[in-house]
């Protein structure tokens, strides 16, 4: 399935309470690219500038495309922002706790621990990475 339509309501009433509610066309399939790119000072007080490139999508299950369509029914072109703003975030953090050697040495747990602590929030709007 390409996508599908679902409407949203307000506090989650179905539509059925007499609420007025809206549409929103969810693309199940379609995913996203953010690139991310932070000044960052690493734990010894070393400036870096940060690149990356988050892949997204609204998640599969009823709970997330309800969360996606309730954040973004009218603002599916914030979606990017929002996205950076949460990884860059995060990533400004954990460059802080680590050393340019860390980095270096163990690319894949700076992936891991931008991956864990942001997909909490990405998870509140509806969004998988």
């Amino acid at each position: 399935m390409d996508g599908f339509w679902i409407g949203a309501y307000p506090r989650g009433r179905p539509a059925s309470a007499g609420c007025a509610g809206r549409l929103a066309y969810i693309h199940g399939t379609s995913q996203w690219s953010e690139r991310v790119s932070v000044e960052c000072v690493t734990r010894q007080g070393i400036p870096l500038h940060v690149k990356g490139v988050v892949i997204f999508k609204v998640g599969d299950d009823h709970a997330s495309i309800a969360n996606a369509a309730r954040r973004f029914l009218d603002q599916q072109s914030q979606m990017g922002t929002r996205v950076h703003n949460i990884f860059a975030g995060h990533l400004r953090s954990i460059v802080g706790g680590l050393t340019v050697e860390e980095m270096i040495g163990d690319r894949e747990r700076l992936t891991e621990q931008t991956r864990a602590t942001s997909g909490t929030e990405m998870e509140k709007l509806g969004l998988i990475i």
